[in-house]
């Protein structure tokens, strides 16, 4: 890759990072649904090494009770966050500028460990830019696990029916060859920002988890927060579970 292509590269992270950190906090299916259920998922983490995959400005990782969390992120005004927040609040959370293909040189040349028990990702893998890099992605999180780890992602479902549509504050848009659009509302229905989103089916993954070098492959449905459900009402979560925008994929190494 030239220096070209790697500065765009970055930039292009930055921009989707800096979108992502305005809804971060707030985000009902990200509050309510996808970090509890990431949590949730990962299981018990106790005596274990944790990398988050994508990690934006930390909250998820800041989350999570391990032995050793590592976060990693191609954007590194995020990882300027995460770094900022761990400054002031210290959880012995290490945190990196990298992507799949730095990953574990980057652990190498910070003296951390190469491999880890169990890695998360949320919102990661639909992010990226090509199929090529999403099977770059298993690959790499495969690379950096021991034998029997688990990689837990939550992702856009691939089971999802209403693109084209409105619905939980975002704008699917109907995908065109791999590409589709995800546009982000506001409380009053107002187009915030969109982002592009990579249209992978169901095989598509598990196919890319298994030449990556995992060996059991399983989804699991999402579940909405009873917070979430009584703060927000059963008016907004309409149809949610029954047809619900993301889903877990989960690989065991």
């Amino acid at each position: 890759m030239s220096k070209g292509d790697n500065t765009a590269k970055v930039e292009y992270g930055n921009r989707r990072s800096r979108a992502y950190t305005k809804i971060a906090e707030s985000d009902p299916s990200k509050v309510y649904v996808q970090r509890p259920m990431a949590l949730r998922l990962l299981g018990d983490c106790e005596g274990k090494s944790v990398i988050d995959i994508g990690c934006g400005g930390g909250i998820l990782t800041r989350q999570i009770r391990a032995a050793r969390a590592v976060g990693y992120d191609v954007s590194p005004s995020q990882i300027g966050v995460a770094l900022r927040e761990e400054k002031k609040n210290p959880n012995g959370i290490d945190y990196l500028v990298a992507d799949p293909s730095t990953i574990k040189a980057v652990l190498g040349e910070r003296g951390l460990p190469q491999q880890f028990d169990k890695a998360l990702s949320v919102l990661v893998l639909t992010a990226l830019e090509s199929r090529e890099q999403f099977a770059a992605m298993f690959r790499s999180t495969a690379a950096i696990l021991r034998e029997g780890g688990v990689f837990v992602s939550i992702t856009v479902s691939p089971f999802f029916k209403r693109f084209g549509k409105t619905a939980y504050n975002r704008v699917w848009g109907k995908p065109s060859g791999e590409k589709g659009t995800i546009g982000v509302l506001d409380n009053n229905g107002n187009l915030k920002f969109s982002v592009a989103c990579l249209h992978v089916s169901q095989l598509d993954y598990e196919n890319a988890a298994r030449a990556g070098g995992f060996t059991e492959t399983h989804w699991t449905e999402l579940k909405i927060e009873p917070e979430g459900v009584r703060i927000l009402g059963k008016r907004f979560w309409k149809g949610y579970v029954e047809d619900c925008p993301y889903i877990a994929f989960i690989a065991r190494k």
